[in-house]
């Protein structure tokens, strides 16, 4: 519930105050390839994550890569939606 209510939040300052609104996602796993909302875990968040990405809040998705001393961004991740 209390990351639904987040994501309504971002959806509603947005539409109110007219300012880009970004919401960031991390990878931290070598093997994978994308990222996606876990439906069948949470269908009510992916539903809403969904929702604010149509009304225009943006979604970036990036790996990160993990040194002995520092965490780096190593690129983009397909977000699906």
């Amino acid at each position: 519930v209390r990351s639904e209510v987040l994501l309504s939040h971002f959806r509603q300052g947005l539409a109110d105050s007219g300012q880009r609104a970004v919401i960031l996602f991390a990878l931290n796993r070598p093997e994978g390839r994308s990222l996606a909302p876990a439906e069948a875990i949470d269908p009510v968040y992916a539903a809403t994550l969904r929702d604010v990405v149509a009304n225009g809040v943006e979604v970036v998705a990036v790996r990160l890569h993990h040194g002995p001393r520092y965490i780096d961004v190593a690129g983009p991740v397909e977000m699906v939606l």
